[in-house]
């Protein structure tokens, strides 16, 4: 029995994508001329080879893609800086979409939360024993005094700071969730 391709989930994605770059290109004929766009097609399909090229092609791909971008003036360079610029904005708006249409797909088919998800990230908590007053205390101190706490710790500082007495820092929160060795995180990655 053959089992069937899985979908591929990021084809909407590319054609988007793809739309918007044509769309683009159609822009910049019609705003700064023909010249302009051959221009930055050709500089778009030189990049594109470059990028698939064997290491042994990249050389001679890379020095006519270097020729075409010394030779442009002034304006030209604006040009193209802006045409990049515009894809790489209308890229990320295809992203962005297609991100929602994955998570509303996710939740039409009734998928449980996905990783990198806030909902997963309590699921992960809640299953691990952290009670729900025990999070919002470690949540309500500012995230700078928390981000200077790692940035300690990062930096060697030692065990975890607990802050002016009274002050309830992150070792605190720890303690308080019951993780005074900082063992949250290894629970939560499936280290017990």
């Amino acid at each position: 029995m053959l089992l069937a391709d899985p979908p591929d989930k990021e084809r909407a994605l590319r054609e988007d994508i793809r739309l918007l770059g044509r769309l683009l290109g159609d822009v910049v004929r019609d705003r700064a001329g023909q010249s302009a766009f051959d221009c930055v097609e050709s500089i778009r399909q030189k990049a594109v080879t470059f990028h698939r090229a064997e290491n042994a092609e990249r050389r001679a791909i890379r020095g006519a893609l270097d020729e075409l971008l010394l030779g442009l003036r002034p304006r030209e360079v604006l040009e193209v800086v802006r045409a990049f610029s515009y894809f790489s904005h209308l890229a990320n708006v295809a992203e962005d979409v297609h991100q929602d249409r994955r998570r509303r797909a996710h939740r039409a088919a009734g998928s449980p939360p996905q990783h990198g998800s806030l909902a997963r990230a309590l699921e992960r908590v809640r299953a691990v024993g952290v009670s729900g007053k025990a999070l919002a205390h470690l949540c309500r101190r500012p995230l700078g005094q928390i981000g200077d706490e790692v940035a300690r710790q990062v930096r060697g500082g030692g065990d975890v700071d607990h802050g002016p007495a009274g002050d309830g820092g992150v070792g605190r929160g720890l303690e308080q969730l019951g993780e005074a060795d900082a063992g949250l995180g290894r629970r939560l990655h499936g280290d017990r």
